[in-house]
């Protein structure tokens, strides 16, 4: 499933945590794996704040960084394997991704989004399954999708006092 993605819409935060948790309402008894999609080089450190201010620092036994766009890495001609490698280096350059990779249990994935997709995504897949059997198959938990309402009850409060 798809979720809108926080910050890149014209709608307010509220609103789209508000859709995020009808998502994992829906996907009862909740989902296996998330995948946290952005842009190399893009700005996600807020969103990823809210991310797990939203779902909860459990967020992240389930959760998988998905670094698009890899084909915009490195040098123009560069195979998919030496735009890894850059991520990588990137990734090791910076405190931020450091720490947002590491809170990760499923790690992060790079992904070019003009060639090879039809090997990324069965990478992308295996890499989703060692997930879930490292998680022995457990889910994001309905009773978690609760806090969410709570958090996004908490958030659109909060805005509306704001707004006064």
């Amino acid at each position: 499933m798809d979720s809108p993605g926080l910050g890149h819409t014209d709608k307010e935060d509220w609103v789209i945590c508000n859709m995020l948790a009808k998502s994992v309402a829906l996907a009862d008894p909740g989902p296996n794996v998330i995948i946290f999609a952005i842009r190399h080089h893009s700005g996600y450190s807020e969103t990823f704040k809210k991310i797990k201010q939203l779902f909860s620092n459990e967020v992240k036994k389930y959760l998988i960084i998905v670094f698009i766009g890899m084909d915009e890495v490195g040098d123009k001609n560069a195979s998919i394997e030496d735009r890894r490698k850059r991520l990588c280096e990137d990734i090791s350059k910076s405190d931020n991704l450091q720490q947002m990779v590491g809170e990760a249990s499923g790690g992060f994935f790079g992904m070019n989004n003009k060639t090879q997709r039809e090997k990324q995504a069965q990478d992308l897949i295996k890499i989703m399954q060692n997930l879930v059997r490292q998680n022995k198959g457990e889910c994001y938990k309905s009773d978690m999708t609760e806090q969410i309402r709570c958090s996004v009850e908490e958030l659109v409060r909060s805005k509306l006092e704001t707004n006064e």
